[in-house]
């Protein structure tokens, strides 16, 4: 983020709902501009091809609210945290940290289109 689109949405979170006029028009298109010009971002869950990671990933794929620690993925993938730690960038791009946020967000996004879906068809 752009210190310029940091300084606009902080301004714009200070706005009541009665705040209207030019100024807030003008900088909304700014903010709506600078997140145009954005670098896109990939957005997808690459799967690790390593059995062992593979075995923890679908366990995660299939309950992102899991809470087990670091030391009880490695002891299900039948590696050390070592292993798991230094082959989960190597595999997918994300450190296992990284990862498991992206398939919770992955997750939380499905149920939201979910809901809105639903809510549409009601």
């Amino acid at each position: 983020m752009s210190s310029l689109l940091r300084e606009c949405v902080a301004r714009a979170a200070t706005w009541s709902d009665s705040d209207q006029g030019l100024a807030r028009t003008h900088l909304t298109e700014v903010i709506r501009d600078e997140i145009g010009s954005l670098p896109r971002e990939q957005f997808g869950l690459p799967m690790p091809t390593d059995p062992r990671l593979l075995r923890v990933a679908r366990a995660l794929a299939d309950d992102p609210a899991d809470k087990r620690r670091l030391d009880d993925w490695a002891i299900l993938a039948g590696s050390p945290v070592r292993t798991l730690t230094r082959r989960f960038p190597i595999e997918t791009g994300f450190s296992f940290t990284e990862w498991r946020q992206r398939v919770r967000l992955m997750r939380a996004l499905e149920m939201l289109a979910r809901d809105r879906l639903h809510s549409e068809c009601s």
